[in-house]
């Protein structure tokens, strides 16, 4: 384990890697860091201060366990002489020699003036030996001053083993579920299980999502910590393979199966919202690297599809890249103003700019080949809307009514509604009969969630279209459907596991009224329900984190719910909304279920 955890450290970039491992590591040594650097700030040499006992020592150490003033300088790679006295601000002599002409001079507070004092110069990789020499003469030279260590990858990745993994529910089954996931996490095929075990384990919880272990608010707290460290090595590893994708991914599980515990534990701890929102960082970082990827794909025509061979396979992946794009989008719109951090990882013009260039640059997204694409289409409407690209989505819109329809009413090319790719292969390549494409397409989410789109455009000629389409007496008959999510229930769910299977409402068959005006009329009558009133009821809404749950749409396929969406509907004239409230109690218990 210690050999895995110096090669991942020595492929970390000091900045929003290495500097946002090192506090996490001191607070489970039990050393509480009270500064951090940050960007277009001098730091007058120091990287990271913090005050604690001083456990780094042998026990036999007169010093062990004394309280002391910590002064970090940190740096990436391997320490030669370049690093250690070159031009650039950035060297470590200078840095150091800074430190006590400056730093603890007028940088200190009162409260630790007194305190002894220790530098130590922290870096990914190792100091080479020319540069031991200067190093020995530089601590001998303020030895009456500070004491001094040197922390390279190899240190670190002691303490991290010692600290970090080994303490508390880190025992040998998650360590060997963590190599396993270090080993696969490359694998196009691998599920990461082993790391879901990890994950269930580390937070008391059992196959079901329901608390297994009851845990204090500190032992939480730690066992968070140990979760944004493994989630840190995976997603890196996969970084470094080039599978930004899979660390996304195993990002998002942490983010809900954490807050899903969160929730369970019914705190309203400080400690532990500080440490959630680092998972909340560490999710925002490993989405700029998946975007950083991505980027270039999207904005050249067909870019995405050289990543893949089979028509089919493509349109899945596009899709899927549809969702991943704006549910990042949301995550940072929704969460950022609670840690405005969340806004230096990316632009959201710049997210808004590649989905659009997705849409325009890949015509098979006006052709959804699975019923359950549909969360992805409106986690992208909601997002690009929010933007106001207003335009790119009409027409998107219009492209996907005018080719579902045809492929519908031609049964072949359609939206397979059990979403499994076994069904959509046969579809394609084993030409099924008559009797089997209309099994296939026998529900819809889709087809409603276009006509709610319509109305919410203003796209009554659209809306028209669908609805004559759909009329004629060869169309298929299909059951239009939409889920809607009970406010009191859905929470117990949607964190850990796809929850329609679980709670909330159908509303089927979903008639389409010859004018739109009257579709858009029940829509509004649900939106006003009490029963559906979910974001009120949000617990990551009402924490400012509204975000994750866009995030656990994507992940689990919980579709989002049209009470909210639908909020996007234009105002009405306050006549026909009283009207509207009057038949609210009613269409509450007119939706079957």
């Amino acid at each position: 384990m210690k050999l895995i955890l110096s090669t991942y450290l020595r492929t970390m970039k000091e900045r929003d890697e290495f500097d946002v491992l090192i506090p996490d590591l001191l607070q489970t040594m039990g050393i509480t860091p009270i500064t951090k650097g940050q960007r277009g700030t001098r730091q007058s040499g120091v990287d990271l201060a913090a005050v604690g006992p001083d456990i780094t020592v042998s026990e036999s150490d007169p010093t062990y366990g004394k309280e002391k003033l910590f002064l970090f300088v940190l740096k990436q790679g391997d320490i030669d002489r370049n690093v250690w006295n070159g031009q650039g601000e950035q060297s470590v002599k200078p840095s150091i020699d800074e430190i006590f002409t400056d730093y603890i001079r007028s940088h200190i507070s009162a409260n630790h003036r007194d305190l002894p004092k220790k530098i130590i110069l922290g870096t990914t990789g190792d100091m080479k030996e020319n540069v031991k020499p200067s190093w020995s003469g530089l601590t001998e030279f303020y030895h009456d001053k500070a004491a001094f260590d040197f922390w390279g990858a190899n240190e670190v990745a002691g303490y991290i083993e010692k600290h970090m993994l080994n303490e508390h529910l880190f025992k040998d089954d998650d360590r060997t579920d963590l190599r396993r996931t270090l080993a696969l996490i490359g694998e196009p095929t691998y599920t990461c299980r082993d790391f879901d075990n990890l994950l269930r384990r580390q937070l008391g919880l059992d196959v079901s999502g329901n608390i297994e272990a009851e845990f204090s608010n500190d032992q939480l707290h730690k066992a968070l910590v140990r979760i944004n460290m493994a989630v840190r090595m995976v997603s890196g590893w996969a970084c470094n393979d080039g599978d930004t994708k899979a660390a996304l991914q195993v990002s998002e599980r942490a983010l809900l199966w954490s807050w899903h515990r969160l929730l369970k534990q019914q705190t309203r701890s400080t400690k532990l919202k500080t440490v959630y929102a680092d998972l909340c960082g560490t999710y925002a970082y490993n989405a700029a690297a998946y975007f950083k990827k991505i980027q270039p794909y999207c904005l050249v025509r067909d870019g995405l599809a050289r990543q893949t061979e089979s028509c089919n396979l493509f349109t899945l992946t596009l899709f899927e890249h549809i969702g991943l794009l704006a549910s990042i989008g949301l995550f940072i719109t929704y969460c950022g103003a609670g840690n405005d951090e969340l806004y230096d990882y990316i632009e959201l013009n710049d997210i808004a700019d590649a989905l659009v260039g997705v849409l325009k640059n890949n015509p098979a997204t006006s052709s959804p080949r699975l019923d359950g694409q549909s969360i992805d289409i409106t986690l992208a409407v909601i997002f690009l809307l929010i933007m106001d690209r207003h335009d790119e989505v009409i027409e998107w819109v219009r492209k996907m009514i005018n080719r579902t329809c045809s492929m519908f009413y031609m049964r072949r090319g359609f939206p397979v509604d059990s979403d499994n790719i076994e069904d959509l292969i046969e579809l394609d390549e084993a030409r099924p009969s008559r009797e089997r494409r209309e099994e296939l397409m026998q529900t819809s989410w889709l087809l409603p969630t276009l006509a709610g789109w319509c109305g919410i455009l203003n796209q009554e000629q659209l809306y028209g279209e669908l609805h004559n389409t759909m009329t004629k007496d060869d169309f298929p008959n299909i059951c239009r459907q939409l889920w809607h999510p009970v406010a009191n229930d859905i929470f117990n769910f949607m964190y850990y596991q796809n929850a329609c299977r679980e709670t909330g409402e159908c509303e089927a068959p979903i008639i389409f009224e010859e004018g739109m005006n009257e579709y858009t009329d029940r829509m509004r009558q649900i939106m006003a329900s009490e029963r559906h009133q979910v974001v009120e009821a949000s617990p990551a809404h009402q924490a400012d984190l509204f975000g994750i749950d866009f995030v656990s749409s994507r992940h689990f396929r919980n579709p989002v719910a049209p009470s909210f969406w639908y909020r996007f509907l234009p105002e009405k004239p306050d006549a026909i909304l009283a009207e509207n409230a009057e038949q609210t109690q009613v269409a509450e218990q007119q939706i079957p279920t």
